[in-house]
């Protein structure tokens, strides 16, 4: 979510300081319903980028972590802590793509399994209203189930179209050990995954069934909106 120049929001950027935003319980992963305030302009260069508690500045991960969160769309939790091998469940990639729209207004329900007042609740009903994801065919949408790579590079690809941006570029996944792994109707989100640079395997497999962590989707993440001029 873009800023405008000198604002103050909830996590500390580079000019910016989001100092009033929703919570809600569980993992916050953007700074929603902001208050701003206008920082003068000897204040702004003092402004320092907030550290989680449990960074580690020599893993492979901190880059895009602190890019994530200086871009406002993954926080720490009450402790401060980023935890960034904890699994990302389909609750936390939908808030994602919610506060990265500026968290909109929505009213209903989508799913019998989201209670109305759960802190993912708004994220999930504009991510259904808005075809980025959907139930099981008995209107389930298992909020807190462990997002593997196939599912999260499904629902981006979705997010992606929502937004009219990568289009195209699909490849084959012949040069995988394991395309024979994935399920038909996630080939294509892969393939359009591999051909936009969001993902190149790991030792030539996609395992697309393992599951995906709070530092790899700060990674993933940040790179799509890099990708996606976004």
């Amino acid at each position: 979510m873009d800023l405008p120049d000198g604002c103050m929001a909830g996590i500390v950027s580079h000019n910016y300081e989001y100092v009033s935003y929703n919570y809600y319980p569980g993992f916050f992963s953007g700074a929603c319903a902001l208050t701003l305030y206008r920082l003068p302009e000897d204040m702004r260069a003092t402004v320092e980028p907030e550290i989680p508690e449990d960074f580690e500045e020599d893993s492979w991960s901190s880059e895009p972590i602190l890019t994530a969160m200086d871009q406002g769309i993954m926080q720490t939790n009450d402790e401060g802590n980023f935890l960034p091998n904890r699994y990302v469940s389909r609750a936390m990639l939908v808030e994602i793509l919610y506060c990265m729209e500026g968290c909109p207004s929505v009213t209903g329900r989508a799913f019998k399994d989201v209670p109305s007042n759960a802190w993912y609740a708004k994220a999930v009903l504009w991510a259904a209203c808005n075809n980025i994801i959907s139930g099981d065919d008995i209107n389930t949408f298992s909020p807190d189930k462990a997002l593997s790579r196939q599912d999260l590079y499904g629902v981006l690809y979705n997010y992606a179209r929502y937004r009219n941006v990568l289009p195209g570029n699909a490849v084959e996944l012949d040069g995988f050990l394991d395309v024979g792994n994935v399920p038909y109707y996630d080939i294509y989100p892969l393939q359009w995954a591999v051909g936009n640079g969001l993902l190149g395997g790991d030792g030539g497999r996609l395992y697309p069934n393992s599951f995906t962590t709070r530092a790899q989707v700060a990674q993933i993440m940040t790179v799509f909106k890099e990708k996606a001029g976004l």
